[in-house]
Parts: C-alpha cells; structure tokens; sequence
C-alpha cells in the first residue's frame, strides 16, 4: 500500500476517534431542573417598563426528568443534550398553585406531559463554558432557545468511574409557549413577569 495512502487512512481514523460520542449516564439523584417567575409591580402612573419594579419571585422545580448528554469532541464541544421534563412534577410549594400550573389555563398537562428540549449546537466559547443552541417544545410549540452551560470540574475518577457536573441556564418568553394566566392576572397592577429564568443542572457519570 503506497504511503499516501496509509497516511490518509490514518488521518480519517485520528479523526473519527477525535469526534467519537461518549454517552454518560445521569446522576439523577445529583441533578435538578428549577426554574424562577419574578412577580411585577405595575405603576399605572409611568409607562412600559419605566413603570415596573420587582417584588419578589416564584421558586419551582421539575422532580421528573431525565437528561442525556452525548459527550463530542474532547474539549466536550460538538456534545449533544436532550431533556424530557415531566410537567406532572411541578412543584412550587404550592398544591393550589401547582394545580392551576398543571391546568388547561397554562401546561395544559392531560394534553401536553412533557416538555422537551434537544440542542443543536454545543459550543465552546471558554475554557469550561458553552453556549447550548437547541429547540424547546412546550406546550406543543417548537421555538429556538439557547442557554449558557458551564462544565464545573475536569472528569474526576474514582471507582472506575468518571464523573461530571454541567449546568445550563436561560431564560424564555412565556406567552411565546401560550403559557398565560387569567385576564385579571395578565392586565393588572401585581402580575407576572413574561420572561421564565430556567436552570438544567445534571450530574453525570460513565465507566472509566
């Protein structure tokens, strides 16, 4: 075999192992999906957003999920992420409240029981940072999203095991979902904020 050749075959193969995905599995007892709506206060007396201040904020969280991370390139970029999210498992510390979210008037849970996001782009913008391009299905609307993730360790072995953690954070447009509450809460002085802040943080591990 002529030399070029050799060397062009070992350059492909060098470059199928530098781009080999590498599942991890999920640390589920180790991860969380949280997210955060701040409460508005409406000044009737100024207008648009000059006349807005915050008063505080809702805390809550998914408790079902699962989360797959496809490790890419070495540096993890070129990684694929996916996420499922169970809209059953709200929970705001508020049985009336998670009712009303699980409802019709918002997640419409009975019709749409899950929300799922799949990136598309896993980009390397720092020496532990990403920016996470994907879709976000909820609801039963698709719409671009992108989130900002940071990777908090170098994989650290121990028990023939290596493990990770990485937490992505974004924010979404609520109405852009269809995600309103009743008329009374959308116009008047106390109201919510359009924009949702989300947290994805998902510990991961694989077999050294």
């Amino acid at each position: 075999m002529k030399i070029r050749n050799v060397l062009w075959i070992w350059a492909f193969l060098a470059g199928g192992f530098l781009t080999a995905q590498d599942k991890w599995d999920l640390d589920k007892a180790h991860s969380s999906v949280s997210f955060e709506a701040e409460h508005i206060v409406m000044l009737k007396e100024v207008q648009e957003e000059e006349g807005e201040f915050l008063l505080g904020a809702t805390h809550g969280a998914f408790k079902d999920f699962d989360i797959t991370f496809t490790q890419g390139r070495s540096d993890f970029s070129d990684s694929r992420v996916e996420a499922v999210i169970r809209v059953n498992s709200i929970d705001t510390g508020h049985e009336l409240r998670d009712g009303h979210l699980k409802s019709e008037s918002f997640f419409y849970m009975n019709k749409y029981p899950v929300i799922v996001f799949k990136s598309d782009s896993f980009e390397k913008t720092g020496e532990n940072t990403f920016k996470i391009s994907g879709d976000l299905t909820l609801r039963g609307v698709t719409k671009p999203i992108e989130m900002i993730a940071t990777l908090t360790g170098e994989p650290v072995e121990r028990s023939g095991y290596q493990f990770i953690s990485i937490t992505a954070t974004g924010k979404l447009n609520r109405y852009d979902y269809g995600l309103r509450w009743n008329e009374v809460m959308e116009t008047g002085g106390f109201r919510i904020s359009n924009y949702i802040k989300f947290s994805i943080q998902g510990n991961f591990m694989k077999k050294r």
